[in-house]
């Protein structure tokens, strides 16, 4: 049986790789293993070791805390990987600092209850969106 961690854990590494549009290879070439370990690592089917979990986070620029579930939960219960998954579809191309600054958009976003994102939708729709 696949170890729930691991699942989790392969999940974010991916959600991650997505946001920053990378392939498999491409992440792969950057860590030094194959293609194949990463599909193993985002499908929760090999354990992976805490140096290479601390080069992963180093290379998305992220704490190496956002891997362990507890630290997925957000206010409202849901968790951050939930979320990140309901918007793989979600493209961008964007340089580093504002990757950066749309991923804490993102996470303080999700964060918020459900009334309260729709206030921040509506705001930014009268005030930014219809004004072009």
């Amino acid at each position: 049986m696949i170890d729930n961690i691991n699942i989790e854990i392969g999940k974010m590494i991916k959600v991650l790789r997505k946001s920053k549009c990378i392939t498999q290879k491409e992440l792969a070439d950057k860590l030094n293993i194959s293609t194949q370990q990463i599909h193993k690592y985002e499908h929760g089917i090999d354990n992976i070791s805490v140096n290479l979990l601390s080069k992963i986070s180093t290379f998305f620029d992220c704490n190496m805390s956002i891997f362990f579930p507890n630290n997925f939960k957000m206010n409202n219960n849901k968790s951050l990987l939930m979320v990140s998954e309901k918007k793989e579809k979600f493209n961008y191309q964007m340089d580093k600092n504002k990757d950066n600054e749309t991923m804490e958009i993102l996470k303080i976003f999700y964060s918020l209850k459900v009334n309260d994102r729709k206030k921040v939708l509506e705001y930014l729709k009268e005030n930014y969106v219809n004004k072009k």
